[in-house]
């Protein structure tokens, strides 16, 4: 969950790989095209990126240009692939980052990992930041300004495809919105969020029926665009494995 100088903008992913540290996102919510104003400005020594660390109220605020960009893939059209980012992390605020978050290790176990995250099997969601959930609150005296209150969000979601295209590869999903009392009016503000693929493995205990339970979680994607479809559900298109742990880390690795 990421903002720019107190104003939401979008959705992102901690994770490390060969000793860096950063926010995988997408590469649209880094380098608005809609909005000037909020493109995240890595020259700048007066704009600040705002990130929720904590399940509170509370400012977390990083100078922008502390921070670096690695652009893994920039889309030619908006709502097209590629659409991929990294914001490397400056080491004098890792600790304390490391201290409230965990960061997805994705150079450790890479070829696993990207094994287990194309399997179609198992629960996937993403996660992420709704725009439509988020809300400007004033701190309390002695502490002046606002804060921007980011609500984490999971959007249980059904694999409907996958395909390859420019070298990325890509799953397409579908999620239902307002069908719940917890449902949300619009998923907008997801994008640069991680999908997730929890696997359900089947436990079986002497004497006991069988239970099922979820096995090792793995990210599997970052989405980075949606389009209404029928039935109050939306479609979400998402990078997926292969473009996580082969073009992201490769990038990483060299960079």
């Amino acid at each position: 969950m990421l903002a720019v100088d107190g104003e939401f903008a979008g959705s992102g992913t901690f994770v490390t790989c060969a000793g860096r540290y950063g926010i995988l996102t997408a590469n649209h919510v880094v380098h608005n095209p809609e909005n000037s104003k909020m493109r995240f400005d890595f020259d700048s020594i007066h704009q600040e990126l705002g990130i929720v660390v904590e399940d509170i109220r509370h400012r977390f605020q990083i100078e922008m240009g502390a921070c670096k960009c690695l652009d893994i893939g920039a889309p030619l059209h908006w709502g097209e692939g590629p659409d991929l980012a990294v914001i490397l992390l400056p080491e004098v605020r890792i600790g304390t980052l490391k201290a409230k978050k965990d960061f997805f290790d994705i150079d450790h176990k890479a070829d696993s990992k990207l094994k287990e995250s194309l399997k179609d099997d198992g629960i996937f969601v993403v996660a992420g930041a709704p725009a439509c959930k988020t809300e400007l609150k004033d701190k309390p005296p002695p502490q002046q300004g606002d804060v921007l209150w980011l609500s984490g969000f999971l959007a249980q979601a059904d694999l409907k495809g996958r395909y390859s295209q420019g070298g990325y590869d890509y799953a397409e999903l579908r999620a239902g919105y307002l069908a719940r009392n917890e449902g949300v009016e619009t998923f907008r503000g997801m994008s640069g969020g991680g999908l997730w693929r929890m696997p359900l493995l089947s436990q079986n205990r002497q004497g006991l029926a069988r239970n099922i339970i979820f096995g090792p979680i793995v990210l599997a994607g970052v989405a980075f665009s949606q389009k209404p479809d029928i039935n109050q559900e939306m479609n979400f298109c998402c990078h997926a494995g292969s473009s996580i742990y082969v073009n992201t880390r490769q990038q990483l690795l060299n960079c």
